[in-house]
């Protein structure tokens, strides 16, 4: 939709993958979770995702702001190292010194607990925890994208290592009483 304009206006497009950090709410469920002493292990197969930390987003998009290579261009923004789900849960479970052990659920069950979640979230209301289309996203094995685009044409890379990130976000999360 953008591109049809990109003749009048320099557009340049971000895709960032799952965003963390200090004030966001999308990983807060892990936290969650994490910190009751579980982790997480939807099926049997470990997934991996691509993560951005929210001041390293805020970075790339001043910088691609500020870059006339970026106009016109798509760009990917995520950080290089690619951990898998469970081994992003055991490091926000290291960073908040809680000890953690497998949750494990078969995707059938996960599958089943759905349309109970849809119920209990309209009951309460509030937007369900688990759906069919954040289900589907969980099963997938890798959520991965590469952002040396970003760095060859306007010098972005992560600078936020993900273990200090997560931590960040955790102190955040544990200073602001969401945890």
């Amino acid at each position: 939709e953008c591109h049809k304009f990109s003749d009048r206006l320099p557009i340049t497009i971000l895709r960032p993958p799952a965003v963390y950090g200090p004030r966001d709410n999308g990983v807060l469920a892990f936290f969650k979770l994490v910190k009751s002493g579980w982790y997480w292990k939807l099926g049997t197969v470990e997934p991996y995702a691509s993560i951005v930390h929210a001041c390293d987003l805020a970075r790339a998009v001043k910088l691609a702001a500020e870059s006339l290579k970026a106009a016109g261009e798509t760009f990917f923004v995520a950080n290089k190292n690619t951990p898998s789900i469970w081994e992003m849960q055991k490091t926000i479970a290291e960073v908040m010194g809680v000890p953690v052990k497998p949750l494990f659920t078969p995707i059938w069950l996960a599958k089943a607990i759905v349309p109970f979640a849809k119920i209990a979230a309209s009951i309460v209301n509030k937007p369900p925890g688990l759906t069919g289309d954040k289900l589907r996203e969980l099963t997938e094995r890798y959520w991965i994208c590469d952002s040396s685009k970003a760095e060859r044409l306007f010098g972005w890379k992560a600078e936020i290592p993900i273990d200090l990130g997560l931590r960040s976000t955790a102190d955040w999360y544990l200073e602001s009483r969401w945890l």
